[in-house]
């Protein structure tokens, strides 16, 4: 098998599937006793089946999403008005009407019984001050309130997304029942890193105009809530929101342009290899690791891994790898729109794209290649995006060609001027002069088109069933191209060996 982690993703996705739909409510005991039966078929006929192994990793799926919602509430019991609580913050405060929302960590629960908690909460603070509090600092709550929970398997939406962070709560509080318990000790790398960012936005509030600052920072952190509601609806309609959300793009960028700077400074391959890696995750690290971090970057550490081990490297061997690990730790994220639109538009582009590129035009071959990975990428995601967003942009494959070519100098341009602010103010202000030239021109593309008539179409459902299908036929329209390619290398190769022998 030349990608077995393929076949094991798939029958773990089946058995996580069955999971959430309630098709399979196994007991635990029952799952044990199953792989226990397993193995013992396996001794017994002394040879490993396919049928076997497959429903193994079914049964090992289905165990993996009852374990997220087996442990039972900690909080549910005390109701609405919860005892008092020492949380840690893990993000910066994100701005929202009359206050603030951040991520905690619930670490006590202080009252008549008093217990550790390590779960993680949804903060909604509402007040005056709430723009002192910073990640890494550790807060006693007085008076919260529980407002929600996140322990139901029927979540969707924002709700859905957040129980795959593994936030099972959302609490609130007044900025007057909060009191600071370590403001000292936030010198961490939680800290570091929020001081970074902080510097980072404030230097692009400086030196960039408006809208164009908040195009940007988002750009560079990959967090739309930077934008306004008009421009990050501009951004869907012309369908390049993926440029303002971190994505492999982004790391392909950030290792192409370190690659060159290193090679310049003559810094030999395994020592360029390993100090991308490590800028990688400090990256990751600032931005707060999205899905689609962990996945470019995790793909990028295994292409080191092959190197210096002298192993080949199969990119879709390598995402399935890494698609596997991530459901392992958190089956959840099978149902988070942003691991399915990462790892579905990776997949379509190394699948999709060697097919595409050889369509014979007439027009240069870097914008071929260009148009390749673009229509590859949005042929995988299209019904996920319908089925999430209810819209598809009609523009979108022109609008791409026209901006993703300036991506990966806008992004090498803020970061690079960034950092040059730290030695010169003036230099680093000078260069963003001319980022704010094309933050200019991207701004002006994504409005204009997406104000064109009929830029998107408006999709009112689409079934699951649906979504399967159309993966069934694109999947065998691909396997048909392949095999064709396939046989005319193949027919190629026949009539060179008969060239051979006639001569």
């Amino acid at each position: 098998m030349n990608r077995p982690f393929t076949i094991i993703l798939l029958f773990f996705g089946i058995g996580i599937i069955l999971s959430h739909m309630g098709l399979m409510e196994i007991p635990v005991g029952a799952i044990f006793i199953s792989f226990a039966l397993l193995l013992l078929a396996m001794e017994v006929f002394r040879r490993v089946n396919m049928v076997w192994v497959g429903i193994a990793l079914v049964l090992l799926g289905t165990l993996a999403h009852q374990s997220q919602f087996s442990e039972k509430s900690i909080l549910g019991p005390y109701g609405e008005n919860l005892p008092p609580l020492v949380v840690k913050i893990l993000q910066q405060p994100t701005p929202r009407k009359n206050g603030v929302q951040v991520e905690v960590e619930l670490m006590n629960m202080e009252g008549d019984f008093p217990r550790d908690v390590k779960e993680k909460a949804q903060l909604k603070i509402y007040g005056n001050g709430v723009n002192g509090l910073k990640p890494g600092e550790i807060v006693r709550i007085f008076e919260p309130k529980l407002v929600k929970e996140f322990n139901d398997r029927d979540l969707e939406g924002y709700e859905q997304y957040l129980r795959s962070r593994g936030v099972r709560y959302e609490i609130s509080s007044q900025m007057e029942g909060i009191e600071a318990v370590s403001r000292e000790n936030i010198v961490t790398l939680l800290g570091l890193s929020h001081g970074i960012k902080i510097y980072a936005e404030s230097f692009l509030d400086k030196t960039l105009q408006a809208p164009q600052q908040e195009i940007m920072k988002s750009v560079l952190f990959g967090n739309q809530g930077y934008l306004s509601k008009d421009v990050k609806e501009a951004f869907s309609k012309s369908g390049t929101a993926h440029i303002v959300a971190v994505s492999g793009l982004h790391i392909g960028i950030i290792v192409m342009m370190l690659e060159r700077i290193l090679k310049l400074l003559g810094i030999g391959k395994n020592k360029r290899l390993l100090g991308i890696s490590g800028c990688i995750f400090v990256y990751g690290y600032i931005i707060g690791f999205p899905v689609s971090i962990i996945r470019a970057g995790a793909m990028y550490l295994l292409y080191v891994l092959a190197y210096f081990l002298h192993r080949r490297y199969d990119p879709i061997n390598c995402l399935m790898l890494i698609a596997f690990i991530s459901l392992l730790y958190n089956p959840l994220y099978l149902f988070s729109v942003s691991f399915q639109l990462s790892f579905t538009a990776t997949l379509s582009i190394l699948v999709l794209y060697p097919i595409l590129r050889k369509i014979p035009l007439k027009i240069p071959q870097g914008i071929v290649d260009l148009l390749a990975v673009t229509l590859a990428a949005q042929l995988g995601t299209a019904p996920i995006i319908a089925y999430h967003f209810k819209e598809i942009s009609v523009i979108s494959l022109l609008v791409n060609l026209l901006i993703v070519p300036t991506l990966g100098i806008l992004l090498s341009m803020g970061m690079i001027s960034v950092i040059i602010s730290l030695i010169s103010p003036v230099l680093g202000t000078l260069i963003n002069y001319f980022t704010n030239g094309l933050l200019t021109y991207i701004y002006w593309m994504v409005v204009f088109s997406s104000d064109l008539p009929y830029s998107s179409i408006s999709v009112k459902t689409i079934s699951g069933l649906g979504m399967v299908f159309y993966y069934i036929i694109l999947g065998a329209l691909c396997y048909m191209a392949m095999k064709g390619k396939y046989l005319f290398h193949k027919e190629s190769w026949r009539k060179d060996e008969l060239s051979k022998d006639f001569k």
